[in-house]
């Protein structure tokens, strides 16, 4: 649990974006796999699958994601612009949170 600080697209060993978070980050081998889900100031919340995790510092972490993040976020001005559906902007504070529930990928079962 926490805040976004910071949202971007960008290309990394399978993920399409990540996100700069602040808070409760836990440890990065036992968020694989995970959903990231973020809450902005209006009630509006989405997620997505974290792919790796970077500690960047105490309470600090950049969470990379297997989904295109699909906003930027505007430190400054503390809004989150869509640039894919919605299109539309949220207001801050921006919060996070990391479900229990793992995403894995497993080999498709053999037919007989």
């Amino acid at each position: 649990r926490g805040v976004v600080r910071g949202a971007r697209p960008m290309l990394l060993d399978g993920a399409l974006g990540s996100f700069e978070v602040r808070g409760e980050v836990g440890t990065a081998d036992d968020l694989i796999g995970r959903t990231l889900i973020i809450q902005h100031g209006d009630g509006v919340s989405r997620g997505w699958t974290i792919n790796r995790v970077d500690i960047l510092g105490n309470r600090w972490a950049r969470y990379w994601v297997r989904e295109a993040p699909g906003f930027v976020l505007d430190p400054s001005a503390s809004v989150a612009t869509y640039h894919s559906f919605p299109q539309s902007d949220h207001p801050g504070p921006h919060a996070f949170r990391v479900a229990m529930l793992t995403r894995r990928s497993f080999p498709p079962t053999p037919t007989p």
